[in-house]
């Protein structure tokens, strides 16, 4: 079996735990099964962080936890009475819809494929901004595979990490404790990426499809959101056109972010970069959409096990990111909320106080594991930062194609239960308002990212609604104009766009870092020495100016060793973040090795880096310290590389 069908397999078994639930409340159909996946690849997480947080990280209680979340899986199912919620029947233009939705997302994974791709010197080769996420995923996966609880900041040794990991626990283990074909991190990674990503299409093809009541419209609106959703590649063409510049420089931008580079605005992604960059967003998306499913298919007067399926698969979103599952819990409300008032069926509300419940409870835990210290307080409200920036502008070369079909659909009449219109285009207004509305303080960028990505679930269901099948030859056709008028609009960035994702024989320099970072043979021979030679908590230091933003985590990521000190830019700053990289450069730029050797020791360093960036912002004096003082061994050399252990 290759690495790829195992990995496959695994995953799948993951997901385990959640197919009796899934097939309770939907049924045997494809519904069933791919909620069912959402939800057991949620409960297996939080499973195998137990015998982590209880100090017993071993593969047989690892497999043990699994068992007892499939064992109450099986439980649960047995007390819903199948199937809990009344479905419209999938008929075969609806499978073969679903089918279609599967297929166009794992092509369009295939960037993935060329993530660590050797070229012919053996050097592996990385795109931006796969540097900026992946490297920074693999980090945190290393980190995860040591089983400290909470785990460690691999940037800071000292600090605990502030950040949602639920999501990369279970590549983590298995890249740590699986078997050893799929011992590899930025392979259990990728493949763990794929197979979420198949999960999210799955999960957002079923609820357009509750919410439309037809599946090729709901595959329709999902394309349309995936390939062409932003204007911006039409707007880079027209511009260099109008500045008589050839059109092969779009390789050399960041097309999705060319209306936020233009007028300074927020920076809206597509659906596609969530998918190739942030799995733990998107994951965290698929476990609300299920809530979301139930609340558009069951609506207030839903059974009490639908209330309990509902609760628990928000309160997982929470675990996988609280600010997503926060926001999907709202738009459940708000469904059900308004509901009630148009029907008035006031008794059947208070039912739902599970819900919110489930969701603190959730967020309970992700404080106890220390997930978001300090995230609240760098939260910012009020018309402000980048939102004040050609908001129109900006929102319209983003989204603008999506933005118009969406419209179509909210005026759209007899088009599925009103549940879903409320569905998506609360979801879609209260997207915006935060876009606007909310940001952090220390990341400006972050909370457009996210709201961006949830206003695209909303207007693509809204655009299923423009695409179903209207009563009339005239609404068909209106239908159709639209949809190819937003596919010209739109699709030049996701052509660009995937072309540039996987381009990694483009060297040239992008804004302030190389569009591909290569790792060379030299480095990888250090890092496996590294991995094999030194203690899996020993800290090992490079200079942080010296490899800046686009090697900034090549210790962390491929030696997997932490780093006293270091420019974590995927995490927020941390408050002595300046200061300690400020010591550590200190210590490199020293010609006193007696007091480099004194400063090591007291940052906890165990062994100090050096490659050719090092070498080139530093003197030979300054380096040569390292060789020639008592204080520090040279314990691994090649042509580029010299680590040196500090004695004790």
């Amino acid at each position: 079996m290759s690495a790829a069908a195992a990995y496959a397999a695994v995953y799948l078994l993951l997901t385990a735990p959640g197919w009796p639930i899934g097939r309770a409340m939907f049924g045997r159909g494809p519904m069933g099964w791919i909620t069912g996946a959402a939800l057991g690849y949620g409960a297996s997480a939080l499973a195998l962080w137990v015998p982590i947080a209880i100090g017993h990280p071993t593969t047989p209680a690892f497999l043990l936890a699994w068992m007892a979340a499939v064992a109450a899986g099986l439980l649960a199912a047995r007390g819903i009475r199948s199937p809990a919620l009344e479905l419209q029947p999938w008929l075969r233009r609806d499978r073969v819809a679903f089918a279609s939705v599967l297929l166009l997302i794992a092509l369009l994974m295939f960037p993935l494929t060329r993530v660590g791709e050797r070229d012919a010197d053996g050097s592996r080769l990385y795109r931006a901004y796969f540097t900026a996420d992946f490297i920074w995923h693999t980090a945190l996966a290393s980190e995860l595979g040591k089983y400290a609880m909470p785990p460690r900041n691999p940037y800071f040794a000292r600090q605990e990490i502030h950040y949602y990991w639920t999501y990369f626990l279970p590549p983590a283990i298995i890249a740590a404790s699986g078997p050893g074909l799929l011992r590899d991190v930025q392979f259990a990674l990728k493949m763990n990426e794929l197979m979420a990503a198949l999960v999210f299409g799955g999960v957002l093809f079923a609820l357009a499809r509750a919410a439309t009541g037809s599946g090729p419209a709901a595959a329709a609106g999902l394309a349309i959101a995936l390939v062409a959703a932003s204007a911006e590649g039409a707007y880079a063409l027209y511009d260099l056109a109008q500045r008589s510049r050839p059109f092969w420089l779009v390789t050399n931008l960041n097309i999705d972010a060319v209306a936020a580079w233009r007028w300074g605005g927020l920076r809206i992604d597509g659906l596609m970069r969530a998918l190739w960059y942030n799995p733990q967003h998107s994951t965290s998306c698929t476990l609300g959409m299920v809530a979301c499913i139930v609340a558009v298919t069951g609506g207030v007067s839903m059974p009490r096990a639908a209330v309990l399926v509902a609760a628990g698969a928000l309160a997982l979103s929470v675990t996988f990111n609280p600010f997503i599952g926060a926001v999907l819990g709202a738009v459940y409300g708000i469904v059900l909320l308004t509901e009630t008032i148009r029907v008035g069926t006031w008794r059947m509300l208070w039912r739902q106080s599970v819900v919110p419940l489930a969701a603190v409870l959730a967020l309970g835990w992700c404080v106890a594991n220390r997930m978001l210290e300090g995230a609240g307080a760098a939260l910012l409200f009020g018309w402000g930062g980048l939102a004040r920036h050609a908001p129109v502008a900006t929102l319209l070369v983003s989204l603008g194609p999506l933005l118009a079909i969406g419209a179509v659909g909210v005026l759209r009449r007899g088009v599925g239960p009103p549940r879903g219109l409320t569905l998506a285009a609360a979801l879609s207004a209260l997207s915006l308002v935060l876009m606007y509305f909310v940001r952090l303080d220390v990341d400006a960028a972050w909370v457009g990212f996210r709201a961006g990505q949830l206003l695209q679930i909303g207007l693509a269901i809204l655009a299923a609604r423009a695409l179903a099948a209207g009563r009339s030859t005239v609404s068909r056709a209106a239908g159709i104009t639209v949809a190819v008028v937003v596919l010209v609009a739109g699709l030049p960035t996701l052509m660009i766009d995937l072309y540039n994702v996987q381009d990694v024989s483009n060297r040239a320099m992008g804004p302030g870092f190389h569009w591909t970072i290569a790792v060379t043979p030299p480095q990888q021979e250090a890092f496996s020495w590294m991995r094999r030679a030194t203690r899996p908590d020993a800290v090992v230091q490079m200079d942080p100016a010296a490899h800046g933003r686009e090697t900034w985590s090549l210790i962390p990521s491929f030696g997997a060793r932490r780093m006293a000190a270091g420019q974590a830019i995927a995490l927020l700053p941390q408050p002595d973040q300046a200061r300690l990289t400020a010591r550590v450069s200190a210590l490199y730029a020293s010609l006193d090795a007696e007091a480099a050797a004194e400063e090591a020791r007291a940052l906890g360093i165990d062994y100090l880096y050096v490659d050719e960036r090092e070498r080139a912002l530093y003197t030979a004096a300054a380096l040569d310290k390292f060789s020639t003082s008592a204080s520090f061994l040279p314990v691994f050399r090649n042509s580029l590389v010299v680590v040196y252990a500090v004695r004790r």
